[in-house]
């Protein structure tokens, strides 16, 4: 999935937000892959998908910080 694909898909999915996060990233847009980890790590939802991805996203934001 490119990214184009993943600006259409649910952006309140966690899981959406995680790896668009982390295509941001590889891409060189580091404020835009915090943003997006941010919103996938600190989802305030009773989303059944957010604990598969919430640790990743929090050490996505840990490394995007030590950069």
């Amino acid at each position: 999935m490119c990214i184009r694909d993943r600006g259409q898909a649910s952006q309140i999915n966690p899981i959406v937000l995680y790896w668009s996060a982390a295509a941001q990233r590889e891409l060189g847009n580091l404020d835009k892959a915090r943003e997006l980890a941010e919103r996938a790590a600190n989802r305030n939802t009773l989303s059944p998908l957010l604990p598969f991805v919430r640790n990743e996203a929090l050490d996505l934001l840990e490394d995007l910080d030590a950069a």
